[in-house]
């Protein structure tokens, strides 16, 4: 049993970066994903995007097996691999094609269905104090609405999985 917790102790800690921050004592496990000028982005376990950290505001970053920055200061040339690799990277995705951002227009409709939930029960509210006729045209408005906003809802909901 110890030696199968130690192996899953092993894998999990295999191939991740640790940064250390000066003033909060934080140690985070995560990858660095990229080196500019005086910041690292650093995307700590389990956050989908990645955080920008001023460099002399680190005390130790480790990754690798040695350490890259310590007490604010770049003390490994590995690091400045980082940048160069980044560099391309950014470079080779702007010659590529631009890629359909499905996921985008599926949030707006989702975004515009609500706002339509939202006017229906505005909507509800009126009728409370409308007379028949009144009534009825905010009836047929709400299920215009109604049908509207299930369709974008839908359409958004499609558009995003697509995208993934």
């Amino acid at each position: 049993m110890r030696c199968i917790l130690f192996v899953l102790f092993i894998g999990i800690s295999f191939c991740q970066d640790t940064l250390k921050l000066k003033k909060t004592n934080m140690v985070y496990t995560g990858k660095l994903e990229d080196v500019l000028q005086d910041r690292v982005k650093f995307k700590q376990d389990g956050d989908m995007f990645g955080n920008l950290i001023m460099i002399d505001r680190i005390e130790y970053l480790y990754g690798n097996n040695t350490v890259m920055i310590y007490n604010g200061e770049i003390i490994v040339d590995d690091l400045n691999h980082y940048y160069v690799n980044s560099i391309a990277k950014k470079s080779s995705l702007l010659s590529e094609t631009p890629r359909n951002n499905l996921a985008q227009i599926g949030g707006i409709c989702i975004a515009l269905a609500g706002a339509l939930q939202y006017s229906t029960y505005l909507d509800t509210e009126k009728s409370r104090k409308a007379s028949l006729e009144e009534f009825d045209d905010l009836l047929d408005s709400s299920i215009n609405k109604g049908k509207l906003s299930a369709a974008l809802f839908i359409i958004g909901g499609v558009l995003i999985a697509m995208d993934q």
